[in-house]
């Protein structure tokens, strides 16, 4: 079974991003944050810290769940919508 390793990072760098979004002040980052019970200040310190270690842990953690992903499809002969609706 072969995995596209393009495809992989591809999809791991549309999720890093699409976090980056969710988390973001364009989206529910705000609210996250009020949900969480944190202040203002609070929030603000987070981000002065050393952001670099946890960006690339995220990073490294998409990627493995890509290359699970589609190696979990491939084995169940899952490349297309025909598959995964027969698979099921």
């Amino acid at each position: 079974m072969e995995i596209n390793l393009i495809a992989v990072l591809v999809a791991a760098v549309v999720s890093f991003f699409v976090g980056f979004a969710w988390y973001s002040g364009f989206g529910f980052g705000p609210l996250w944050v009020q949900l969480q019970g944190w202040s203002e200040a609070e929030a603000k310190k987070m981000k002065e810290g050393p952001m670099a270690m946890p960006m690339v842990i995220a990073f490294v953690a998409n990627v493995l769940t890509a290359y699970v992903l589609a190696y979990v499809l491939g084995a169940f002969v899952a490349v297309d919508a025909a598959g995964a609706i027969q698979g099921a």
